[in-house]
């Protein structure tokens, strides 16, 4: 009933509500706008708030900064509407999740529960690493103009693993400050398919010669295989827990694939020096 907008004055004061929130922060331009801390209402409302928001924008000139954060079923009917699809900036995550096994637990939106509540009646166990990289890279691959983020630990039966999010191309992934050289590549950076001897490996690449694996558990004991890989590129090692490097070696050093000594791995060009 609360999300009910064809109810005349709920609707006015939704309306005027969203753009009151709108107008809060009508100059500032790292704020992102969400429906609510836990959503799990229809499409219909969806809809509702971002044509308000697009109406909005265009009354005032301004751009705010969208994510579409709601169960799954709403979230993809919203994405294949391309009209409201384009004002949404960031996909978040957070009422959905691939369970251990690949399972999708996937409660649809408009239920009168809670997230809480749709929790209560699952038995599927937490996911892995690579089932949290696998829903964040589907979306990014599938959407690349839109960033992508994962929350989902705290409304599914997932776990947070900021290196698995940032590994399936996330944004806001938790994990430790990284080397400057490396924020800033990992801006150009996409998922890749496996190139390990291990499916617990997972690879970003910026298509030049620039390379980030991560083995989701510590006894990954994964070589890496780089096809036609240059012997100038560098091999660092990153302590996932500080994402401090901890040794550079070129390829031309190594005698085979590469292997892991730490959970994190970044190949790069390695130039003259």
């Amino acid at each position: 009933q609360f999300y009910d907008v064809s109810h005349p004055r709920r609707r006015a004061l939704h309306r005027r509500y969203i753009r009151q929130c709108l107008d809060n922060f009508r100059d500032s331009s790292n704020v992102i706008h969400f429906t609510s801390a836990e959503y799990s209402g229809p499409l219909e409302f969806v809809q509702f708030w971002i044509d308000v928001i697009a109406e909005w924008q265009q009354e005032t000139g301004r751009n705010a900064l969208v994510a579409l954060s709601a169960p799954k079923d709403v979230q993809d009917a919203i994405l294949a509407d391309e009209a409201r699809a384009s004002h949404v900036d960031v996909i978040d995550i957070r009422y959905w999740c691939y369970t251990e096994g690949g399972e999708l637990y996937a409660p649809p939106g408009g239920q009168s529960l809670s997230p809480r509540q749709h929790l209560r009646k699952t038995r599927q166990k937490p996911r892995q690493a690579r089932e949290i990289a696998r829903a964040v890279r589907e979306y990014r691959t599938a959407y690349p103009d839109k960033a992508v983020t994962y929350f989902a630990e705290e409304h599914c039966p997932s776990a947070l693993d900021g290196w698995a999010v940032l590994m399936g191309g996330g944004s806001l992934a938790d994990v430790p400050a990284l080397p400057a050289e490396l924020q800033l590549k990992l801006a150009d950076m996409r998922p890749l398919q496996k190139m390990a001897s291990s499916e617990d490996v997972l690879c970003l690449s910026d298509g030049s010669g620039e390379f980030l694996f991560y083995g989701t558990t510590p006894d990954a004991a994964a070589r890496v295989e780089i096809p036609n890989a240059s012997a100038d590129l560098i091999a660092s090692w990153i302590n996932q827990e500080t994402g401090q490097l901890t040794g550079d070696v070129r390829l031309s050093e190594l005698n085979g694939p590469v292997t892991f000594r730490e959970q994190v791995l970044w190949l790069r060009p390695g130039g003259d020096d």
